[in-house]
């Protein structure tokens, strides 16, 4: 399911179906509220 450059999978097939791909979309959109606003150094 993940990979080098990030998830793959066949969209409905394999693991990645519409919930699985819900359920990663909100945990990315919590890791990137929880980091914050910061700009790099």
């Amino acid at each position: 399911m993940f990979g080098t450059d990030g998830v793959r999978d066949i969209a409905n097939r394999g693991m990645m179906t519409p919930e699985i791909a819900m359920k990663l979309g909100r945990a990315f959109t919590l890791f990137l509220l929880k980091r914050g606003n910061s700009k790099p150094k």
